[in-house]
């Protein structure tokens, strides 16, 4: 096979070629890193190359505006050579540049993967497909056969390595009833996870690596979750996935035979490594967003789809990815694809036209903010037609169709990016005219770092697509105040504003990172009167009001925390005097969204041990 990973027999590092013109699925493309001298290069890509009668292939750059003006539509040339070597004429402005390139691999990369899984949720990385009549559904072509997540992508073009052998998680349970737990997973046991138990973790870095967990369900959604992409740390993106095999999703009412929840889990698998490589689903792509991605309706559904959604069949499904998304993953900038390379795709906001019949607002309880006091916003969806409209529950928390931009006064703007990107069944409700659908916003910090910190005013401004075009709401305004006690406030933050800090207060809490609970004490024992204080104090409870994973990696063991007698009360006495003894206070930092939910973890943890409601 002639496609795959090409790089000059001379030249700079940086460059290399991807050839796509045979072998699964051909694009009949090239794309690459052209140097025309030691600070000069271009990334480029040919969409349409045509093979001529002597056997070279020819095309023309393409004429997009993410390529430089001096490179669009400019004609290149390519000839196969012996000992898998390449030979590609660019005619550049009057000049051509020549240059040979060497196979390096048949893959456009390699990719490794580590797989953790509790230890009752085998992994399904596979599909036998010999002598299954519940699999009648399958395409012809994998009828009597093995296939594996590392068939599928190997098809796509990437190779994708497993140095280790998928590594159980043992759940021990010292519970004195241990089938009250349903091994679900909240946000931050699935942070503090990946933390101990992926072995990049420590050294982290932009590298074609990735972590999948197979673990139970999602404690916010049980049902509604099949799996999520999350990340680990700051700027460092797209290296976590974990997949929900208790989700009910995976076996609709418990009707599917086990042959075909294992397809389903082998489906939402590739789907949810899909997303590592920065793909989105179907109905989020649109050609200003990936300008190298070609329109392809041929085959109607890929892993990227939702297998849930309507019209979706399995029987028209022919696992794998569609063309526009095999494009996507071959011959956008590898800046885009490589794991912790770049954010996903999130930006929004340039659909072709507007939604009149819907009106977004982003809403504080509050506009200005004493310092250190993290900035929590709620977005509103409002239907102001006089018909109903149609949409989805969850769209306000889908991250994949919002953009908020965060500019400060004099400053540079910068994007909102949440840290879970969720895949699950989109529930759709008709919205009443003057009703709306509402969810809160952890604004303050962003995967990037403290978005809104220093002392200033803050302008905030936030787009949403929907199925009908995009929402856009009108700029807030805010205000950081400056330190009330400036000698204690500023070596506080000191510690504050770090990403470890900010990571924990959006997870809501960590039983792992000891060092960031010793800085909130410490906010609560220096600023004590202060709503940064009120943050610090509920962040340190919620790991303490329930059930807790603690993790070991040495044996790779998962125990069950049951907090005792004095930690529930203690827990209980904070969240008290925060949400009932300074309530206002409360109301007015948090938001009524996110007070509501922590007053509903009080009434619960009150109910646990035996106090009378307030």
């Amino acid at each position: 096979m002639n496609s795959g990973k090409y790089k000059p027999l001379a030249g700079n590092d940086a460059e290399y070629i991807h050839l796509d013109i045979d072998g699964p699925y051909a694009q009949f493309a090239v794309s690459g890193i052209l140097s025309i001298s030691i600070t000069t290069h271009f990334f480029f890509i040919c969409q349409d190359l045509r093979k001529q009668q002597d056997g070279s292939f020819s095309g023309k750059i393409a004429e997009i505006e993410a390529l430089d003006e001096r490179i669009q539509g400019k004609e290149l040339k390519l000839r196969l050579l012996p000992n898998k070597r390449l030979e590609i004429t660019f005619e550049l402005s009057g000049e051509s540049i020549f240059q040979v390139y060497e196979q390096k691999s048949p893959f456009f990369e390699s990719i490794k993967m580590e797989v953790d899984y509790v230890i009752q949720h085998i992994p399904v990385l596979g599909l036998d497909t010999t002598a299954k009549p519940e699999l009648e559904l399958l395409p012809e072509e994998l009828k009597g056969h093995k296939v594996s997540v590392q068939d599928i992508f190997a098809r796509a073009g990437f190779e994708i390595s497993m140095p280790m052998q998928a590594t159980s998680i043992d759940l021990s349970s010292p519970l004195q009833n241990p089938d009250e737990f349903d091994d679900d997973w909240k946000p931050n046991e699935l942070h503090d996870a990946i933390t101990r138990f992926w072995s990049q973790s420590n050294h982290l870095k932009s590298d074609w690596a990735l972590w999948v967990l197979l673990a139970g369900v999602y404690h916010p959604d049980p049902s509604g979750y099949e799996g999520l992409m999350f990340d680990f740390k700051d700027e460092f993106q797209r290296q976590g996935a974990v997949l929900f095999y208790g989700s009910d999703l995976l076996d609709v009412n418990g009707h599917y035979s086990s042959e075909l929840v294992k397809r389903n889990k082998f489906f939402f698998t590739c789907h949810e490594i899909g997303h590592a490589f920065n793909l989105a689903h179907p109905h989020e792509v649109e050609e200003k967003y990936r300008p190298w991605a070609i329109d392809s309706s041929n085959p109607q559904y890929g892993f990227m789809n939702h297998s849930m959604e309507h019209g979706f069949s399995f029987e028209k499904f022919q696992f794998r990815f569609k063309d526009d998304e095999l494009m996507f993953m071959r011959h956008a900038p590898r800046k885009l694809i490589k794991m912790g390379a770049s954010a996903f795709i999130h930006d929004n906001s340039h659909a072709s036209h507007s939604n009149e019949d819907l009106e977004l607002s982003i809403t504080f309880s509050q506009f200005q903010f004493e310092f250190l006091e993290p900035v929590m916003a709620e977005l509103v969806l409002k239907n102001v037609s006089e018909e109903q409209v149609e949409l989805d529950n969850n769209l306000l928390t889908d991250y994949h169709n919002i953009h908020i931009t965060v500019e400060k006064e004099g400053g540079v703007a910068q994007d909102y990016i949440a840290f879970i990107s969720h895949t699950r069944k989109p529930c759709h409700i008709k919205l009443k005219p003057d009703k709306s659908i509402s969810a809160p916003l952890f604004l303050a910090y962003s995967r990037q770092g403290w978005i809104i910190s220093t002392p200033g005013i803050y302008m905030i401004r936030a787009s949403i697509r929907t199925h009908h075009g995009v929402v856009r709401s009108r700029v807030q305004t805010v205000q950081i105040l400056t330190p009330k006690d400036k000698n204690v406030e500023e070596r506080v933050a000191q510690d504050f504003f770090s990403h470890d800090v900010g990571r924990v207060m959006a997870f809501d809490g960590t039983r792992e990172l000891q060092n960031v609970n010793c800085h909130l004490k410490e906010v609560i024992a220096r600023m004590k009167n202060s709503k940064a204080a009120l943050h610090a104090g509920v962040t340190l409870a919620m790991p303490m009001t329930n059930y807790f994973k603690n993790f070991n990696p040495g044996n790779k063991q998962l125990t069950i925390f049951e907090p005792n007698l004095t930690e529930l009360r203690d827990a209980h006495k904070e969240l008290h005097d925060i949400l009932i003894v300074k309530k206002y206070d409360s109301l007015s930092s948090l938001g009524r969204l996110e007070y509501d939910f922590y007053h509903k973890e009080l009434k619960e943890l009150e109910s646990r041990i035996g106090i009378a409601s307030k």
